[in-house]
């Protein structure tokens, strides 16, 4: 009790949930959601510190015989994991522990904007409900979706202190972090929007308010460059092309013909449960009601980019629950807007308390490794007995999951059974320079090979090929 009198009740909140986080922080990414996303990610990082450290050249180690360039979002968490590295030596989950420090204060800063554009009370409720959302479980992955947007949220703050101030050590706060949220994934500038606000009061330009567009434009500058430039320029020099999404009128007739997924990543996957959710629809009921100019405005602003943002993913949208993650800090707070309207505090704290049971009982998952997982551990030692660091291997997986090859700490192609069958595919790799398959048994079953086996157990079979034979 010392401790919470010691904080505001939303610090003391925020200080909470990141220590239930820390449990499991160290696990290895194994976990069912996304561990191909963070194995990609952990890939990166550690190329930084094992290949080359330019922040401009990201790497992945599935390179398909080339260099591994790829054009990505700009790796600023993957840098920050090789900072780290370089100092301490090279853990995966550096990159765990640095997103959930980095979203904890996201929580925190979104929180004071709230504050500072409406009250406290809608403060809290809008931190709290968020904190134990879909971002509970994503801020503790090596993925910058809450990383990015936390970061904005961070930038956005200063940037109305500055507004109000006008020093201009909050302007540069503004540049520096809303520059990198942006950059990290671009979704989080959808929250950019929200400095239009003050331009409404009048005076309607100030010299504070020029330095801002000014700031603001130079953000969007950083950010186009390396998306339409250097992007383009890594994925064409390099031959590896990251997604980089669709037409809208292709996404658009995508999320038609499966609008009910679509719907899912709103009234489920965002709060992780239905009650936030419940509280949403009336939040916004009874701002349209009540005529709140403020709150509608903001939910126009921020609704507006998300949607081109939504038809621009197309059909990767409805199969990742993590692209929800942008738009549900906007819904906290309309979830929140409707625990106000709910006149007795008892009813406001059983739905608090059973909303937020419900949210992270669906996230519990998260926090454990699925037993059949754990063999795939085995797999740096068996190549550490087998495969010379250098050299390249081919490792079959039905569907391209990047964290095999990641946790095998070698470099080559990833490849499905049908690829590995296919003897012009083959032929292909092996002059490219590859000289070794590596077999996952808990894949299909593969027609037999006639190369020499130098390994093999019940997990993985370690081939070596035979040149000769296929030349």
């Amino acid at each position: 009790m010392q401790l919470k009198r010691m904080m505001t009740k939303i610090q003391f909140w925020i200080v909470f949930f990141f220590v239930i986080r820390l449990i499991g922080i160290t696990n290895p990414p194994l976990e069912k959601s996304h561990n191909w996303r963070q194995a990609s990610g952990l890939m990166i990082a550690r190329n930084f510190l094992e290949v080359n450290n330019s922040i401009l050249y990201p790497r992945k180690d599935d390179h398909k015989g080339l260099l591994g360039i790829v054009g990505i979002e700009f790796p600023i968490h993957n840098y920050l994991h090789y900072i780290v590295s370089e100092a301490f030596g090279y853990t995966h989950w550096y990159g765990r522990l640095i997103n959930l420090i980095i979203s904890s204060l996201g929580l925190y800063f979104f929180y004071l904007l709230i504050r500072l554009l409406l009250n406290e009370r809608l403060a809290f409720y809008s931190a709290y409900i968020l904190m134990v959302s879909i971002w509970f479980s994503f801020s503790r992955k090596m993925m910058p979706d809450t990383f990015s947007i936390s970061l904005v949220f961070i930038g956005l703050y200063y940037g109305l202190r500055y507004l109000e101030e006008s020093k201009n050590r909050n302007l540069l706060f503004y540049f520096f972090f809303a520059t990198l949220g942006i950059l990290a994934k671009v979704p989080a500038s959808i929250y950019l929007v929200i400095l239009a606000i003050p331009f409404f009061t009048k005076p309607i330009f100030t010299l504070s308010k020029g330095k801002l567009v000014i700031a603001s434009l130079l953000i969007i500058g950083c950010v186009y460059w390396w998306y339409f430039d250097w992007y383009l320029h890594l994925s064409r020099t390099f031959g590896i092309w990251h997604n980089a999404g669709t037409s809208m009128h292709q996404g658009f007739i995508a999320l038609i013909h499966h609008y009910l997924e679509t719907l899912e990543k709103f009234y489920f996957s965002a709060f992780q449960g239905f009650i936030f959710f419940a509280l949403f629809l009336f939040g916004l009921v009874m701002a349209i009601k009540q005529r709140n100019k403020t709150l509608l405005f903001v939910f126009g602003l921020v609704v507006i980019p998300f949607v081109l943002f939504t038809l621009k993913t197309g059909n990767i949208f409805y199969h990742h629950n993590y692209y929800s993650i942008p738009i549900t800090p906007l819904m906290a707070i309309f979830a929140a807007f409707g625990l106000i309207y709910i006149n007795k505090t008892k009813y406001v704290l059983i739905l608090l308390f059973i909303g937020c049971l419900e949210s992270l009982a669906n996230q519990i998952h998260d926090f454990r490794i699925p037993a059949k997982e754990r063999y795939k551990l085995t797999l740096e030692s068996i190549m550490d007995k087998t495969v010379p660091s250098n050299d390249w291997i081919i490792l079959n997986h039905s569907d391209e999951n990047h964290q095999i090859m990641y946790l095998s700490h070698r470099k080559g192609w990833l490849v499905s059974n049908a690829e590995l069958e296919d003897s012009l595919a083959f032929d292909k790799m092996v002059r490219w320079g590859a000289k070794y398959i590596v077999l996952d048994k808990h894949e299909e079953k593969i027609k037999p090979l006639t190369h020499q086996t130098i390994f093999e157990n019940a997990d993985f079979k370690v081939m070596k090929i035979n040149v000769k034979q296929d030349f």
